[in-house]
Order: structure tokens, then sequence, then C-alpha cells
């Protein structure tokens, strides 16, 4: 059998063919790739099951046009009203703004190219072009340049993968719970509500924590007081009354005011004189909670205690949290999934 098409050729119709979604584009290929090898069109015919006529339509034009034109007569075929071309306009039109609605991209492919579509059947497009509908990301305003975000990310590493054995390192912030229900999304069936209660109330306990990325370790100060230099001297007593031989302990903190306060900073100096601990306090680059692993910690926390949970009383929901941060999230199942939710990949926020 003798090849109708080079080894290249087919090895990119292969290739394509691996990426297609639309399963006429697909089959168009396929017998490409089968007729390039030498296949008879009986055989091919009757192993894709398609008339001889659709695959003469397809040879033909793939001779005439390409690739390209191939598969721009299935757009046509599909009644795609926009062109690859306007598609791809729309698409990097989208990619670079916020488009809140579908109504909003109709608008602009009317506006350009002279197409009327309905909001349903934009939201079918935009499917189709590979977008879903969902909340963007908040970063701050003022987050670090990308290379001030990888050096710092690099220095935390270093930190971490060169502990000795009786040395530490902590990220360490603190986390309000609110008592309240946080409102999720869930399945219910269709045309049905699913009611929770919610309290009215904004009474809330803070959390001050640190967290070891290499034991998953969490020790916390819980209070209804705000977190300040008082709760960070208690933390840091706490993670030394936990650890008794312990030599170094390498803190991560942000640049909060009570981080840096002279009644925190005297309670560190004297920690090394009196305990012989060499406590290293590392300041996180300003606006970068996303280099704070803790972060992710008070995420997995609130969806563990707040999501859909209404707690009647107070003092239940007080009890809760304390009985939380103090013992449930050391135990070994917290353990492992703080480990695959927290890891050690940095988020780094390009701007």
């Amino acid at each position: 059998m003798s090849y109708r098409l080079s080894e290249d050729e087919i090895n990119k119709l292969i290739s394509l063919h691996k990426k297609l979604k639309i399963k006429r584009e697909a089959y168009k290929i396929n017998c490409l790739i089968l007729w390039g090898k030498g296949w008879e069109w009986s055989e091919i015919k009757e192993a894709l099951l398609i008339s001889e006529h659709a695959i003469s339509d397809i040879i033909n034009k793939y001779k005439k046009d390409g690739i390209v034109g191939l598969l721009e007569n299935n757009y046509k075929s599909n009644n795609y009203k926009m062109t690859h071309e306007q598609e791809k306009q729309l698409s990097n039109y989208i990619e670079n703004n916020f488009i809140p609605n579908a109504i909003m991209a109709c608008e602009y492919v009317l506006k350009y190219f002279k197409i009327k579509y309905t909001a349903k059947g934009m939201v079918k497009t935009l499917h189709r072009l590979g977008f879903v509908h969902k909340k963007p990301k908040r970063i701050p305003g003022k987050s670090p340049s990308r290379e001030v975000q990888e050096a710092f990310v690099e220095k935390i590493n270093n930190v971490l993968d060169n502990l000795k054995e009786n040395e530490d390192a902590y990220f360490v912030d603190g986390s309000g719970f609110e008592h309240n229900v946080k409102i999720s999304y869930g399945w219910i069936k269709k045309g049905k509500d699913k009611n929770i209660k919610t309290n009215t109330g904004r009474r809330k306990i803070n959390v001050n924590g640190a967290y070891n990325p290499l034991t998953q370790k969490v020790i916390c100060i819980e209070e209804e007081g705000t977190i300040n230099q008082d709760s960070n001297i208690a933390l840091v007593d706490k993670i030394l009354i936990n650890k008794s031989n312990i030599k170094s302990l390498f803190l991560f903190m942000d640049n909060a005011k009570y981080n840096k306060s002279k009644a925190f900073n005297e309670h560190i100096e004297q920690i090394k004189r009196t305990k012989n601990v060499n406590v290293v306090i590392i300041y996180l680059p300003t606006y970068s909670p996303n280099l704070n692993l803790i972060e992710r910690l008070w995420r997995y926390a609130k969806k563990c205690l707040l999501v859909n949970k209404y707690y009647e009383k107070y003092a239940l929901f007080k009890h809760v949290i304390i009985n939380f941060f103090e013992k449930d999230i050391n135990e070994n199942h917290h353990i492992n999934n703080l480990k695959q939710s927290i890891g050690r990949k940095f988020q780094i926020i390009d701007i």
C-alpha cells in the first residue's frame, strides 16, 4: 500500500486529530489520514461509515484549500455565524477585558461584525470557545513585581530546604471567624429551594496562627479581642513550649505594625538571651498575602467550620472554633488534607 501523503503530513494530521473536540472535524481529519496512508475509498467508507461523496468532498477541499479551508467549511455546516477569524478576535477581546455577561459579548459582535446573537446563543458560543462564567480572583492592587515575588520564594525555599533537626519554620498570620454561615453552592433539586439558617450577630473569634509547611503542624491563639503584639508574644511562647529542644525558629510574617512593634521585638530578644533560641523573623514583601501559606489554612478551616453550617448559640460556635484549632486540626485526616491543599507551590501574581 503506497502512501499518498508524506509521513510528516500524516503525523501533523494525527496530532491535529487528537486536539479536535468537534466530531465532524475529527471525522474529516480521520478520513484524510486513512486516504493519505493509501487506503481505498471503499475501505475508508466501511471504516468511518461515511459516503464516497463525503470522502470526495473532504479530499478535494483539502487539495484546494488545505486544513484551514477544510475546517472552515465545518463552521458553515454547523451554522456558526462568525468566521474563524471573527471568533479569534472575540476571544482576544474577552481575554483582555472583563465581560460580566453574554449581552456585552453580543453587543461587541453586533458592533464590529454586524452579526446579531441572542444571549443564549452567545453563551453556547462562549462555551464552545473555551470560556466559563466565574468570579475573577481578587489580588492586592499594589502587588510587588514578579521578580520580587520569585526572589522571595527562592529565599523561603532556601530556609525550608536547609533546616536542621533542632530548627523549625512557621508562616504566621491571623484571621477572624465570624459567628455566621457562609453560603456556598451545592446540588439542589431543580425547581426546589434549600434553606439554611443564618445568624444576625457580628461577634467573632480571632485566631492568630502559625503553620509549619513541612510537618503541617498548626499552633494557634484564639481570642475575642483583636490580634496584636500581645497575641504575637503569646503565639511565639506557645510554639516554643510545643518544641522545647528548638535552637532556631524562623517566622515568615507580613508587615503589620504589631509584627514590628517594640514590645514584640523586645520579647524576641529576651527569648534569644534567656532561652538561647535564635528567633529569625523574615518579613514578606508588602502586599503579598499570596506568599503566606497560612492564608490557605484559613480558607481550609473556614470551609470546614463555616460553609453552610449554622451554630445557634455563640457559646457553641466559640467552643467549635477553639476545639478545631487546639485539637482537631492536628489529627491525621486534617494533616493529610493540609498537605494536599496547601503544599509548597507558591502563587506568583502577574501585575
